[in-house]
């Protein structure tokens, strides 16, 4: 796995320092108004010159990140490509962590194998199934065209993705939901009031222009849901009743209704 991560920051890098670096950076489908770089210094130094950087329609980062990106600049000594891929390869052992700790439960509620069916033993996780699973998503994450390219673009998703696999991490390793219902709440109150005013008083933020691909996005999220709830609904009945369902002798099919 070493090599692998060694890899991943040595490819992002090259590609980094490369003449294609301003080429991919400025690709709307790398970085947008939302997630560029570059508005985040334009509002850096807006706030260093004591303007505030919300005025306009420039910058639509909140203001507790742009502190936070402050101290990063301040961390790295202003190394932006260092920064990027740190918090790249970071996120992705994040997830393999996470994604390693959730094998293993799963492993450990499926270790006594005589409680099922001879023909579904092959649908049980073995013993290198915990790493493999984990392995597969690290690769999946670092080596994917669009993580790959949005931390060579410098796009804030990137450090967005990082906050988001520790909270998966975190769920995995004991947190309450208590814990995670308020650390929600306490996040939509603070940026319900943020995102009210860049909407209607800054007029930064209008929400028409990719209602439409959202819209897409999230039914197309819906589907792939169902399909995973019915893969593992599906995989639960074989486990309990075998491969072949059968009702009053005769092949039945399972359906979600």
């Amino acid at each position: 796995m070493f090599k692998k991560l060694i890899f991943a920051s040595v490819l992002r890098y090259i590609v980094m320092t490369s003449k294609y670096q301003t080429t991919i950076a400025n690709h709307v489908e790398v970085s947008t108004p939302m997630n560029a770089w570059k508005r985040v210094l334009e509002g850096l130094f807006l706030m260093s010159k004591n303007v505030d950087p919300y005025t306009g329609d420039l910058l639509h980062e909140t203001p507790s990140a742009l502190m936070f990106y402050k101290v990063m600049m301040n961390t790295f000594y202003s190394n932006i490509n260092l920064m990027f891929i740190v918090f790249d390869i970071a996120t992705g052992l994040f997830l393999y962590a996470a994604i390693g700790r959730y094998a293993n439960l799963f492993q450990e509620e499926h270790k006594d194998r005589k409680k099922y069916p001879e023909d579904v033993q092959e649908y049980l996780p073995d013993k290198k199934h915990s790493r493999n699973v984990s392995l597969y998503v690290l690769m999946a994450y670092l080596f994917n065209p669009y993580s790959l390219l949005g931390c060579v673009g410098h796009s804030t998703t990137g450090i967005h993705n990082f906050f988001l696999a520790v909270f998966i991490y975190g769920m995995f390793h004991g947190y309450a939901i208590g814990f995670v219902v308020a650390v929600i709440l306490l996040m939509t109150s603070c940026l319900a009031p943020i995102l009210w005013h860049l909407w209607i008083y800054s007029a930064s933020a209008n929400a028409n222009f990719y209602f439409g691909v959202t819209l897409a996005y999230a039914i197309a999220q819906i589907f792939l849901v169902t399909d995973i709830l019915f893969a593992h609904t599906k995989w639960e009945f074989a486990l309990r009743h075998g491969k072949q369902a059968k009702i009053d002798g005769k092949d039945a099919n399972l359906s979600l209704e």
